[in-house]
């Protein structure tokens, strides 16, 4: 019987990728180096001097067979951090829409409590007290006033 191989978390997060090894930053000559089965290329770091740079090349991999979402991940991110992009500048998440039984509640109503959601859900309360919570994290919902211990929660103004 073979033996089952356990691993700890510092040996899982070193654990490399194909795309790892596919494509790499090399020092000489100062380039990108993509390494595939029958394609092999160096993409030099002075084609790659602004953002602007970054998309032609991205436009130029996205029409070609051997290129893989997590390959041109890898790629963005090894430019990235090679010239200093911040790639969170470009980042913006799409909305994400309330969990329906809560939209349509703040169609009715202009606030809801823990146990108001809890019994529209069929959850338990703590459970709704943290997806309210995470609604706040996000800036979608407020606290808009107390009663004692307990919190009602409404819309923020932005989202009306």
């Amino acid at each position: 019987m073979d033996r089952v191989e356990f691993k700890t978390m510092a040996e899982i997060m070193r654990t490399r990728f194909p795309e790892d090894r596919q494509i790499r930053r090399i020092k000489r000559p100062n380039a990108i180096r993509f390494n595939l089965d029958d394609f092999g290329c160096d993409i030099h770091m002075d084609t790659l001097q602004s953002e602007a740079d970054l998309v032609q090349w991205i436009y130029y991999f996205s029409g070609k067979q051997w290129i893989t979402g997590a390959i041109l991940s890898r790629f963005i991110e090894l430019v990235a951090e090679e010239r200093g992009f911040n790639l969170h500048d470009f980042v913006d998440e799409p909305e994400k829409p309330f969990p329906p039984a809560l939209g349509d509640w703040f169609m009715d109503h202009p606030e809801i409590t823990v146990k108001q959601l809890a019994d529209l859900e069929g959850i338990a309360p703590r459970r709704a007290q943290e997806k309210l919570s995470a609604l706040v994290a996000e800036g979608r919902l407020t606290v808009c006033r107390t009663e004692g211990r307990k919190k009602f929660y409404a819309l923020r103004r932005a989202q009306l």
